[in-house]
């Protein structure tokens, strides 16, 4: 009887243990792959404005002849090559859509007041801070 008992205090105290060691490492392992794909994501984001760069500066020595899609695979390319020398994986369709996204961004942040959409708004002049 008092084996039955031991045998059975053991196994209330190891599986709970036991589920509680196994639910770290699970999510051990799912921070350490969140990790590897955040930082992929990092290396792509910098990769992909540094070649979206030179492909502006390539368009200033080109006199804007090149099409979007020529700098688009322009900046691909690059954005690859930096991929592989760096030893992440490169995928090129959510590259190319982080790419885009950035090009979005950037033209709507840069816009000229004529380019910009109007909304509707409009604000009187602030007066004078008369003091």
């Amino acid at each position: 009887m008092k084996n039955l008992e031991l045998i059975i205090s053991i196994a209330a105290t190891a599986v709970p243990l036991a589920g509680a060691v196994i639910g770290c490492v699970v999510k051990l392992i799912k921070s350490l792959r969140y990790g590897k794909e955040e930082h992929k994501r990092r290396a792509w984001a910098e990769f992909a404005q540094e070649a979206i760069g030179y492909v502006e500066a390539l368009r200033g020595k080109a006199n804007g002849e090149l099409t979007g899609e020529t700098k688009r695979e322009i900046a691909l390319n690059k954005v690859e090559a930096a991929c592989v020398k760096n030893g992440i994986r490169f995928e090129r369709d959510k590259v190319a859509e982080l790419m885009e996204s950035i090009v979005t961004l950037t033209k709507a942040v840069n816009a000229r007041d004529k380019d910009k959409p109007e909304t509707g708004w409009s604000f009187p002049p602030v007066p004078p801070n008369q003091g």
